[in-house]
């Protein structure tokens, strides 16, 4: 089904990663990277891509990190490269937007579609919702970049921020109808008719009552998935191994 207006190029979608550094899954995570420069596709992070991401300094960033920054202004010159943060990404816009085509803290709208991390859409949202406005600010930034102890503490929100787990499908069902009605919210809001997500590690696709779409990319980190939306708006989830095969046939 075609769900939104013609993209100027097909567009590879990649959420939840959650990449550790100096792990196997870095380096494949790499290869996936490499394989899109290969291609004429643009590419959207809908967040949580390294995980946990403090961009405040030397302290907190990795090479892996950099060799990310690194790859997206690379590539900016030759495609879209966009970004939206989630909730294991902080201060990212704040320090390293050149690097990237265009990057959102929270919400991103192109081509008729509303992009988002995610975590916005959950259920008990009261907590979350504060605790993004004490860490996505200058002062939050302030405070980590002064903070002596500040990547043990790093540690400790990694942790806390995982410690739900990735849930089973079952036990999503009643915060995606959560989802679904803050999504329908989102489109009033921003005037689209089709939202694109992660955080919820499942691939979900769903026609509200309205004749809105949402639709969630499962996590990379789960299976190596990817969404891949054609320039006429059809959204196909796949490993990215079969989209480098189905790249590498069409060349």
């Amino acid at each position: 089904m075609t769900m939104t207006e013609k993209l100027p190029a097909p567009l590879v979608l990649i959420a939840d990663s959650h990449v550790q550094p100096a792990t196997e899954r870095e380096d494949e995570f790499f290869q996936m990277l490499d394989c899109i420069s290969s291609t004429d596709c643009d590419v959207f992070f809908l967040g949580d891509n390294l995980d946990l991401w403090i961009a405040s300094g030397d302290r907190y960033e990795a090479d892996a990190h950099r060799r990310f920054l690194a790859w997206c202004e690379h590539e900016k010159a030759r495609r879209r490269v966009l970004m939206v943060e989630g909730n294991h990404e902080f201060y990212l816009k704040r320090h390293h937007d050149g690097c990237f085509t265009a990057c959102s803290e929270t919400f991103y709208k192109s081509d008729g579609i509303l992009f988002l991390h995610g975590d916005v859409a959950q259920k008990r949202f009261g907590f979350h919702r504060c605790f993004r406005a004490f860490a996505k600010n200058a002062f939050g930034d302030w405070v980590m970049g002064w903070l002596p102890f500040g990547p043990a503490f790093a540690g400790i929100m990694k942790r806390f921020l995982s410690s739900g787990g990735l849930p089973n499908f079952e036990k999503l069902k009643k915060p995606l109808r959560y989802a679904e009605w803050r999504v329908a919210g989102f489109c009033r809001k921003f005037g689209v008719s089709h939202v694109i997500m992660g955080h919820f590690h499942h691939p979900v696709h769903r026609e509200l009552d309205d004749g809105r779409i949402m639709d969630i990319i499962p996590a990379w980190k789960t299976a190596g998935n990817i969404g891949l939306l054609t320039v006429d708006g059809k959204l196909e989830i796949l490993p990215w191994k079969d989209f480098r095969a189905k790249m590498e046939r069409k060349g």
